[in-house]
């Protein structure tokens, strides 16, 4: 089920709007990564995020230990401006570089 397909059902009425983010975000081909607190501890990826850097246990890690590439490239920097602050930043996982 694609999110354009659960859009057109919660309008038409068929489906609750609570659909669980899982479903939606599993569909997408941009990756996901969904993470709680300041040390950004790992509760989701999607097929996506898992492609992209590939086989690793994530789930209840720190982003930092998960994918230490990311912190040489000042990624994690940025995802603790957002955390602190609360301004999104749109696009700085276009230049993240995976080693997977």
């Amino acid at each position: 089920m694609d999110a354009t397909n659960i859009a057109d059902r919660i309008a038409a009425g068929e489906i609750g709007e609570k659909v669980p983010f899982e479903r939606l975000f599993d569909a997408t081909p941009t990756l996901i990564g969904v993470y709680r607190g300041p040390e950004h501890i790992y509760l989701y990826r999607n097929p996506a995020h898992a492609r992209t850097f590939g086989v690793r246990p994530l789930i209840g890690s720190r982003l930092r230990d998960a994918i230490p590439e990311l912190v040489t490239q000042g990624i994690v920097a940025k995802m603790g401006k957002v955390f602190e602050d609360g301004l999104p930043k749109l696009g700085m996982m276009r230049t993240a570089r995976s080693q997977a």
